[in-house]
């Protein structure tokens, strides 16, 4: 016998009651199916990387059973059938089988209630005001520049433009009108 593992997604909408059975129920239909469980995981509810079935969130169930090959087909067979199971899967687990932890609500609500404390350091920051200065006056001369430039290329067009009359044969609008 090889040993398996099945991760279950179960709608997130479950009451803790109805959740409680229907992990029996899956338990019973490995059993049924002529696997011996080894350990059960219950990752609880979850975020789904993507919606399953327009559902967002997920129960995530874990199980650890030695089973034969060909009885996993009658097993994933019943869970197809089970419109509360989103998704699951079932891998040849090669591992060592994590110990069943046998837990009372109030230790896990004991555990949950304990916050954590990160200690954060400020990062050390030294400031070269030389170099800063550097900086801004280099930004006021490329500034200076862009504005000389763009005031000489309007002084530039404005000279071509008077040039351009100057220097035609054509006769301006006043000199026509005189004639």
């Amino acid at each position: 016998m090889k040993t398996y593992e099945t991760m279950i997604i179960l709608s997130a909408g479950m009451e803790d009651e109805e959740r409680e059975k229907k992990s029996a129920h899956l338990e019973e239909i490995i059993k049924k199916a002529g696997g011996e469980k080894l350990a059960i995981s219950k990752w609880g509810n979850r975020k789904l990387a993507y919606e399953i079935k327009k559902q967002s969130h997920g129960y995530y169930l874990l199980f650890y059973y030695q089973m034969e090959g060909e009885q996993t087909k009658v097993m994933e067979r019943e869970f197809r059938l089970d419109s509360l199971i989103l998704r699951f899967m079932t891998v040849v687990y090669e591992g060592e089988v994590p110990v069943e932890k046998k837990e009372s609500q109030e230790e896990a609500i004991a555990v949950d209630e304990k916050p954590q404390t990160i200690p954060v350091t400020k990062p050390d920051v030294s400031v070269d005001e030389e170099a800063l200065e550097g900086e801004r006056l280099f930004a006021e001369e490329i500034l200076a520049e862009k504005k000389t430039t763009v005031e000489g290329d309007d002084i530039a067009e404005e000279d071509d433009l008077e040039g351009e009359n100057s220097d035609s044969e054509s006769p301006s609008e006043d000199e026509e009108i005189e004639k």
